[in-house]
């Protein structure tokens, strides 16, 4: 987890880098940059969970991509194109990974730090460089944790898609206008 924790702030630093520098205290700053290395290591904890308790093979991969999906479209109703873009390609690498990774040839940690880290890089991304709402950032990242809650495969595909409908919701209440 140390690892994770050094490779998040570094990459967390890095993302809000212009906001470090015009913006924000660097008291202020470095109290953000914390506080979003330790969601992506709370990310990554709850997607190596789901690697490791998940009794389907199929079931990590439709629950990441159900956030991937939900992520892709918040951010393209959040006005940025590239982000939303950016969210499938990284749909099509956990679809790659998940091959991989039945082959056996990936741990579930890896690919579990390597998604929560591009998953909330995206969202950071989106909020401060889009107009992605606070709220929805928080729900797309928080969705992979509700499905590790003990629960029948169904219902945990419910309890994920639903933060990630309301995620949506909130994108498309909070998106710029389309009558130009």
């Amino acid at each position: 987890m140390l690892i994770v924790g050094v490779v998040a702030t570094a990459a967390m630093r890095l993302l809000v880098q212009p906001k470090f520098r015009y913006v924000w205290s660097s008291t202020r700053g470095w109290i953000i940059v914390v506080c979003l290395s330790l969601a992506v290591m709370l990310v990554a904890f709850a997607v190596g969970g789901l690697m490791r308790r998940s009794s389907l093979r199929f079931e990590p991969p439709l629950l990441l991509l159900i956030v991937c999906g939900g992520t892709s479209a918040a951010l393209l109703l959040s006005g940025s194109i590239l982000l939303g873009q950016f969210a499938v390609v990284l749909a099509a690498a956990v679809a790659g990974a998940f091959v991989v990774a039945i082959r056996e040839t990936i741990t579930g940690e890896a690919l579990a730090l390597v998604f929560s880290l591009v998953l909330v890089a995206l969202l950071v991304s989106g909020y401060f460089f889009a107009e992605l709402p606070a709220a929805s950032a928080i729900l797309l990242a928080a969705a992979p944790c509700l499905a590790l809650i003990p629960m029948k495969f169904v219902v945990r595909v419910a309890l994920v898609s639903l933060p990630v409908a309301i995620a949506l919701f909130l994108a498309f209440r909070a998106s710029p206008p389309l009558d130009y």
